[in-house]
């Protein structure tokens, strides 16, 4: 019952983030890198803290001990230092390193048993501390952050005066239905 529900929240998820960066690509990169007075201070920023915060959960959700490590364009990693920092400054680079995360996501959440979700998964924040949490958990906390930050990046685009597309999980259901 509840690996469904995952299952579901993932392929929502990679539904409304090609939604969000099919308006991004759309607005262009002045008002995409503009300063803004929101979490991470841009579009752009917003964009890129959720890449690394999926990064960091899905490593540690898959038990990679290697964790989430970017890469540029000529294949050399890129040192994550802090959960906002510009990884990808061409937006194609940003939106492929999306996609791929989101079918990873998406064919991770294909494999979970009910059982896996009670896992009890240890981790390390980006201050170093240590935490542990059930595996379902930090599913829905990835799942819960995607959606404060694409709530923020809404404002914006009303703001632009450019709305996203309908994010209603209701208007996923009916699509893909």
């Amino acid at each position: 019952m509840w690996n469904d529900t995952y299952r579901q929240q993932a392929r929502y998820n990679q539904w409304a983030n090609e939604r969000v960066y099919a308006s991004v690509e759309q607005v262009g990169e002045g008002p995409r890198k503009a300063r803004r007075n929101i979490f991470g201070g841009s579009i752009d920023g917003v964009l890129h803290h959720l890449l690394i915060a999926d990064g960091l959960t899905m490593a540690t959700l898959t038990n990679d001990m290697l964790g989430f490590r970017p890469r540029n364009r000529l294949g050399e990693e890129i040192l994550l230092e802090s959960t906002v920092q510009c990884l990808y400054p061409v937006f194609e680079e940003l939106s492929t390193a999306r996609v791929h995360l989101d079918r990873q996501l998406v064919d991770y959440a294909e494999t979970l048993s009910e059982s896996e979700l009670e896992d009890l998964l240890a981790y390390f924040d980006f201050n170093g501390e240590r935490h542990r949490a059930l595996r379902w958990q930090l599913m829905t906390e990835l799942f819960q952050h995607q959606s404060h930050h694409r709530g923020q990046l809404s404002t914006v685009f009303y703001e632009l005066g450019q709305p996203l597309k309908n994010l209603d999980y209701s208007a996923f259901l009916r699509e893909t239905a």
